[in-house]
């Protein structure tokens, strides 16, 4: 956040990379964050009771080894560990994008925000991501503001993106 007046100062194009460790375990918050949401209110998944005999039996392995021990709570408190970490995740982009909006450059620089992976969060009884099979470790969030340039922005879309379709789309906005 500090290098963006710097970088909005240049006569130069620039990118600027932003890496963070969140939302990944131990998910570790601020009590204010945690706070936010109540653990009577937080859904067991669906299918968290999947029994994965259809499945290879790594999956079935994973799930005894390490999370079948677990209270109902636990997954409850656990699932709300990760909301609030990702609420934390969220409160510090805005940070970001209030830097950029202050370098007078936010209509013309574009930002995308997306994850490395998903996490199961109880999906079909395992936590993390493991061994990527499930669709919760490949359905991440892709977030793109570019004023400027996006028609119609603040919308949702379902299209099927690839993390690979981002690089051309940078060449191409680069010119």
């Amino acid at each position: 956040v500090d290098a963006l007046p710097d970088l909005a100062n240049s006569d130069q194009p620039w990118a600027l990379y932003v890496g963070t460790f969140g939302p990944h375990d131990p998910f570790k918050v601020p009590t204010h964050y945690l706070d936010m949401y109540d653990l009577d209110d937080i859904p067991i998944p669906q299918n968290y009771s999947d029994t994965l005999t259809d499945k290879p039996a790594v999956y079935r392995r994973m799930r005894e080894q390490y999370w079948g021990q677990l209270s109902e709570t636990e997954i409850r408190d656990a699932i709300r560990h990760y909301w609030a970490y990702c609420t934390m995740m969220d409160d510090l982009f805005g940070l970001v994008l209030d830097a950029l909006d202050a370098t007078g450059q936010a209509d013309n620089t574009m930002v995308l925000r997306v994850s490395d992976h998903g996490e199961y969060l109880g999906n079909h009884g395992l936590f993390f991501k493991g061994v990527p099979a499930f669709r919760e470790a490949y359905h991440i969030p892709a977030i793109i503001r570019y004023p400027a340039v996006i028609e119609s922005p603040n919308r949702t879309m379902d299209e099927f993106v690839s993390l690979a379709d981002f690089a051309p789309t940078f060449y191409d906005v680069a010119g």
